[in-house]
């Protein structure tokens, strides 16, 4: 598939990327993003090849809830029935989610220790994400904000923070660290816990608030 003289990094790399999908890894392949016979795993966006093969072969087969479904969650690392009815404001979303990975490898159930959830192959979920930046600024962050407030409420700091972030609310995540405790939350969860925490934030608004940056300096 890839080749005697490509070397071992590259193509554990695709592998990894494409968490071994026989067809996605013969598409990139043929369509490498840096030219004829040169793979860069590292790019954000698959190729033009694989982007149509995944609109005609399958976005486009599906009905229109299922594509405001997967749109309006590619920005979360996993979803749930729930999470998925909450951001797209309509109900049904668990029996979506499982008849669309019943369909589909690119969809996958997990069954973690915290519940069922699913999880977007992360070719999909570029995809998806090109799809999502068609929605415009505003509804973006509107769904980076409704997905920090769904995990506010579930006590995930950390993603709370980091949507909020990606909504360009910065404020709004210091008042969430801060809220849990500012270093009080290093004391309960671990040093690590916070600095990931604050490590989302803008250094100068760290600085800027007397308590971020005593947690900083914990």
């Amino acid at each position: 598939l890839f080749g005697p003289d490509l070397p071992s990094e590259t193509v554990e790399a695709y592998i990894e990327r494409t968490e071994g999908w026989v067809a996605a890894l013969h598409l990139l392949r043929q369509s490498p993003p840096g030219g004829a016979g040169v793979l860069e795993p590292t790019g954000i966006l698959p190729p033009a090849e694989f982007v149509e093969y995944l609109h005609e072969q399958y976005f486009s087969k599906l009905t229109e809830e299922q594509r405001e479904l997967l749109v309006s969650t590619a920005h979360v690392d996993r979803v749930d029935g729930d999470l998925g009815d909450y951001l797209t404001g309509r109900n049904g979303g668990w029996a979506e989610l499982a008849l669309l990975s019943q369909r589909h490898a690119l969809i996958i159930r997990e069954l973690r220790a915290d519940g069922l959830s699913y999880r977007y192959h992360q070719l999909l979920r570029d995809f998806l994400k090109t799809r999502q930046l068609q929605l415009g600024a505003a509804r973006r962050a509107e769904l980076h904000i409704k997905a920090s407030a769904w995990f506010a409420d579930r006590g995930d700091l950390f993603l709370a923070m980091r949507h909020a972030c990606l909504a360009g609310q910065d404020g709004h995540a210091a008042h969430l660290l801060l809220e849990s405790g500012g270093v009080q939350y290093g004391f309960a969860n671990g040093a690590h816990r916070l600095a990931a925490c604050l490590e989302l934030l803008p250094r100068q608004l760290t600085y800027k608030i007397p308590r971020l940056a005593v947690a900083k300096a914990y």
